[in-house]
């Protein structure tokens, strides 16, 4: 790259004081250009006083206070809104960043204008070994995960390559791809970014990892999958989701295989984390009860995103590659 193009750099928090030191003291010794950076801080109705904290603490952040919790996703919308950047660094409260993590991201997304999001390897804090994140997969049932999360990192993952969705806790976004695709989802608090890497491809572009980017991810926002809570939120947005994306024909063939996939999720899930069948298949039930409260506005989001959609769905599961069969 003959000049560093200027990024915006964009966290939201919620209650995330005790985390925003370590964070915005690793973007304070990034290997990139102040002058060639912004940072800007949403605090999402924080009552731990985060806004008076890196007022004092951090006067190179611009920070903008939401006067409620409206979620990540709409925090970040918020920031790409104030954003000067064309290219756009999302960050969770909880992350640490290498010097290098920003101008690895930027190295590997200038190299192909097609490339609409570029997500970095992520590691646990508590165990730097051991992988978060090494770019998102998914398969034909809108199950989607982070690819090696907790293998133990040996280079196994240090190739560059394309990956279906970037993990929005450390990722770099195109300004003017989020402005074609929508940005993110404001009524998924979890999946935000499975949603948004399948609309970048819906459009032709191309998500990919590269693992030259390095940051560290606390481990327990990472755990709540493995909570009933977690487990309703992952299935009522992984619903959503699908239903958006989709072609109507894809959703109607996947419909039989999508139910005896679920079945056995319902299982394993009772014999791994020792949940009552009963309380899986209540928090099931519930997710779909939300998806039937809120479809119309699923389907106005649908329609928008069939609309402007340039890749069809059989294009899709070769994207999705070696994933699009796995199971459980």
């Amino acid at each position: 790259m003959s000049e560093l193009p200027f990024v915006s750099v964009i966290i939201s928090s919620f209650n995330g004081r005790r985390h925003l030191e370590e964070c915005l003291l690793s973007l304070r010794n990034l290997n990139y250009p102040e002058g060639k950076r912004e940072i800007i801080l949403i605090d999402d109705g924080s009552q731990d006083k985060t806004y008076e904290f890196v007022k004092d603490k951090f006067r190179e952040v611009n920070i903008i206070r939401n006067r409620r919790n409206m979620g990540a996703a709409e925090s970040r919308n918020i920031g790409i809104r104030n954003a000067k950047g064309g290219l756009l660094a999302f960050l969770d409260n909880d992350v640490r960043v290498e010097k290098n993590w920003l101008r690895e991201l930027v190295r590997a997304i200038e190299e192909d204008g097609q490339i609409g999001i570029c997500a970095g390897k992520l590691l646990f804090k508590d165990q730097p070994c051991v992988l978060n994140s090494a770019g998102g997969v998914m398969n034909i049932y809108a199950d989607a995960w982070d690819r090696g999360v907790f293998e133990r990192d040996t280079g196994q993952y240090d190739a560059d390559r394309r990956v279906f969705f970037g993990c929005s806790a450390a990722m770099l976004a195109r300004r003017e791809v989020l402005g074609k695709t929508g940005y993110f989802d404001p009524l998924l608090y979890v999946y935000e970014d499975v949603d948004l890497g399948w609309r970048v491809n819906l459009l032709g572009y191309k998500v990919i990892y590269a693992p030259q980017a390095i940051a560290y991810h606390k481990r327990g926002g990472t755990l709540v999958r493995s909570s009933l809570r977690g487990k309703y939120l992952l299935e009522r947005n992984r619903i959503r989701t699908m239903v958006k994306n989709y072609e109507a024909k894809t959703l109607w063939r996947n419909m039989p295989g999508l139910f005896k996939f679920k079945l056995a999720r319902l299982r394993r899930h009772a014999r791994v984390y020792a949940y009552p069948v009963s309380s899986l298949f209540v928090a099931v039930l519930a997710a779909w009860a939300w998806n039937l409260l809120y479809i119309v506005d699923t389907l106005k989001k649908r329609h928008q995103t069939q609309k402007i959609k340039i890749v069809t769905d059989r294009e899709i599961r070769e994207v999705l590659g070696i994933y699009k069969y796995a199971s459980l």
